[in-house]
């Protein structure tokens, strides 16, 4: 589970307009999931990266969960986080025992 640690606006002057952004955090990881073991309550996800693909920057609560729908059972997640006063990569792997029928 993830919630807004902190949000704000800030000027964006490649868009030329005032942009939200949030710093997300990881609240709790549920036991037996694919995050289990690797994340811990207090990460905070910057980005991601699907099966070596280009990197998604997670700038809302929201962009975590619309990428998520992207992922298929033996897809490959790549996550840079921020740990404390380090950044981590952390690996997950999707198994189809993961997927939610939808």
């Amino acid at each position: 589970t993830t919630t807004i640690f902190v949000a704000y606006a800030e000027y964006d002057p490649v868009l030329d307009a005032a942009v939200i952004r949030e710093v997300i955090a990881v609240e709790s990881v549920s036991a037996g999931s694919a995050a289990s073991g690797k994340f811990i309550a207090g990460d905070k996800p910057v980005s991601v990266r699907l099966n070596g693909g280009e990197e998604f920057m997670l700038t809302r609560n929201f962009h975590l969960s619309d990428f998520l729908y992207k992922v298929r059972a033996g897809g490959t997640l790549v996550f840079k986080v921020l740990r404390g006063a380090s950044t981590v990569d952390i690996t997950v792997a999707a198994k189809a025992s993961d997927m939610n029928p939808v």
